[in-house]
């Protein structure tokens, strides 16, 4: 059987495990919305992924163990914590970690849980983060959760346990950070933006180089659940697909001349894609 069958069959037997999984969700969590909340289980490990459907297409995920709950992502948005502690409650354990990698805004509602991030974010949290954060008042109004709280936790290894999940860290420094956190054991990845039907933000050809570099490294792990800020869970699937998609944004790029002949060639490529604000976004980063 040759590698592509197999992944095929592994994507298609992931899909069918993680359907499965949703029928276990209790009754009360159950009465959510099920376009906007689900269940993931992989290898003892409960993944509940709430997506938010705000200004900001925000995702926040649960990390279910035995006895406790992490929240990966925390949501700067008044109503949608609301929500969030609604669902929270519903599954009958206390939430005991918080893990921010690109999403600062909404921590304080969960006073009194530690906040883990990185080093990256501890230093830009009065600077770049709070900069982009003021920014969304133009549109969040008086339901934008503005409010920042510095890590109790910073990371800084590669390797971390929270609450007995051991996590590889990879840590994206700089203006606006962000961390991936992968378990390797239950073959699951987190990465704060994919989306395998989605354009991608590229803020620089470097950036570019460096993202495809990492999914080819990701894709030899065998991942299959992605986890990411801005999309429903997918399978291992959706890293060769923006693998595909990104060499032939490359391609695209060193073809056009301006930002109006690389979003026309873009969507000639990619008709079906959503996300043409990360598009627009793309071009005027490319091409200042």
């Amino acid at each position: 059987m040759n590698l592509n069958l197999k992944k095929r069959i592994s994507y298609i037997l992931t899909g069918a495990a993680l359907s499965i999984s949703c029928l276990g969700v209790n009754a009360e969590a159950a009465s959510f919305d099920s376009a906007r909340f689900t269940t993931t289980e992989a290898d003892g490990i409960k993944i509940h992924s709430y997506m938010t459907q705000d200004a900001l297409g925000d995702v926040s995920t649960l990390f279910e163990t035995k006895n406790n709950l992490i929240l990966l992502e925390s949501v700067p948005f008044h109503s949608r914590e609301d929500e969030l502690k609604a669902y929270i409650k519903t599954l009958r354990k206390p939430l005991k970690s918080i893990i921010i990698s690109a999403h600062n805004g909404g921590a304080a509602a969960f006073s009194g849980v530690p906040i883990y991030a990185s080093q990256a974010t501890a230093d830009e949290l009065n600077n770049s983060i709070k900069g982009q954060l003021d920014s969304f008042k133009s549109f969040g109004g008086s339901d934008l959760d503005g409010r920042l709280v510095a890590p109790a936790i910073v990371l800084k290894d590669k390797n971390v346990t929270i609450e007995g999940i051991n996590f590889n860290m990879t840590y994206h420094n700089g203006v606006l950070p962000s961390m991936d956190l992968a378990i390797p054991q239950s073959k699951v990845l987190y990465t704060h933006m994919l989306g395998s039907d989605e354009h991608s933000l590229i803020v620089s050809r470097e950036q570019l180089d460096n993202v495809i570099a990492e999914l080819k490294n990701y894709e030899t792990q065998g991942y299959v659940v992605i986890l990411s800020s801005h999309h429903k869970p997918e399978d291992g699937s959706a890293i060769t697909k923006k693998i595909a998609y990104l060499e032939q944004t490359q391609t695209i790029i060193a073809e056009s001349a301006s930002a109006d002949e690389f979003m026309t060639k873009m969507k000639v490529a990619f008709p079906a894609l959503r996300g043409l604000h990360y598009l627009t976004m793309s071009a005027n980063f490319l091409f200042k």
